[in-house]
């Protein structure tokens, strides 16, 4: 899947020594909103092109919670660099944005009460 991801995603955020660990969430996280989602049958490739999407989010997500990701700006000889606020900050805006981030590739619907639409 990492192939995938370098060639017909076009990524390159994650590095391939995470990536099976953030696919393995992805694909848990896209199993988890198939529950409260109804998701249009899709191509094969539509889905794996969104698990890469959503695996991205997951991993830019852990990153700023760990702190990793900081923002560096410089102009001429002046430089500032500063860690990035908490954003997504709340459960429920990582969930919007994953959400965001899988209905780039999938048909994506809120279930009604017993999985109708």
């Amino acid at each position: 899947m990492y192939c995938f991801y370098r060639t017909e995603y076009k990524g390159n955020e994650i590095p391939e020594s995470d990536f099976e660990p953030t696919m393995q969430k992805a694909r848990y996280w896209l199993q988890k909103a198939k529950r409260f989602y109804h998701i249009q049958p899709c191509e094969e490739k539509q889905e794996q092109m969104a698990l890469c999407a959503i695996a991205e989010g997951i991993y830019h997500i852990e990153r700023i919670k760990q702190g990793d990701i900081s923002q560096k700006l410089s102009i001429g000889s002046v430089s500032c660099t500063s860690v990035l606020p908490q954003f997504p900050a709340t459960p429920a805006q990582q969930e919007k944005e994953l959400l965001r981030r899988a209905a780039g590739f999938l048909d994506i619907c809120r279930c009604a009460k017993g999985g109708e639409r």
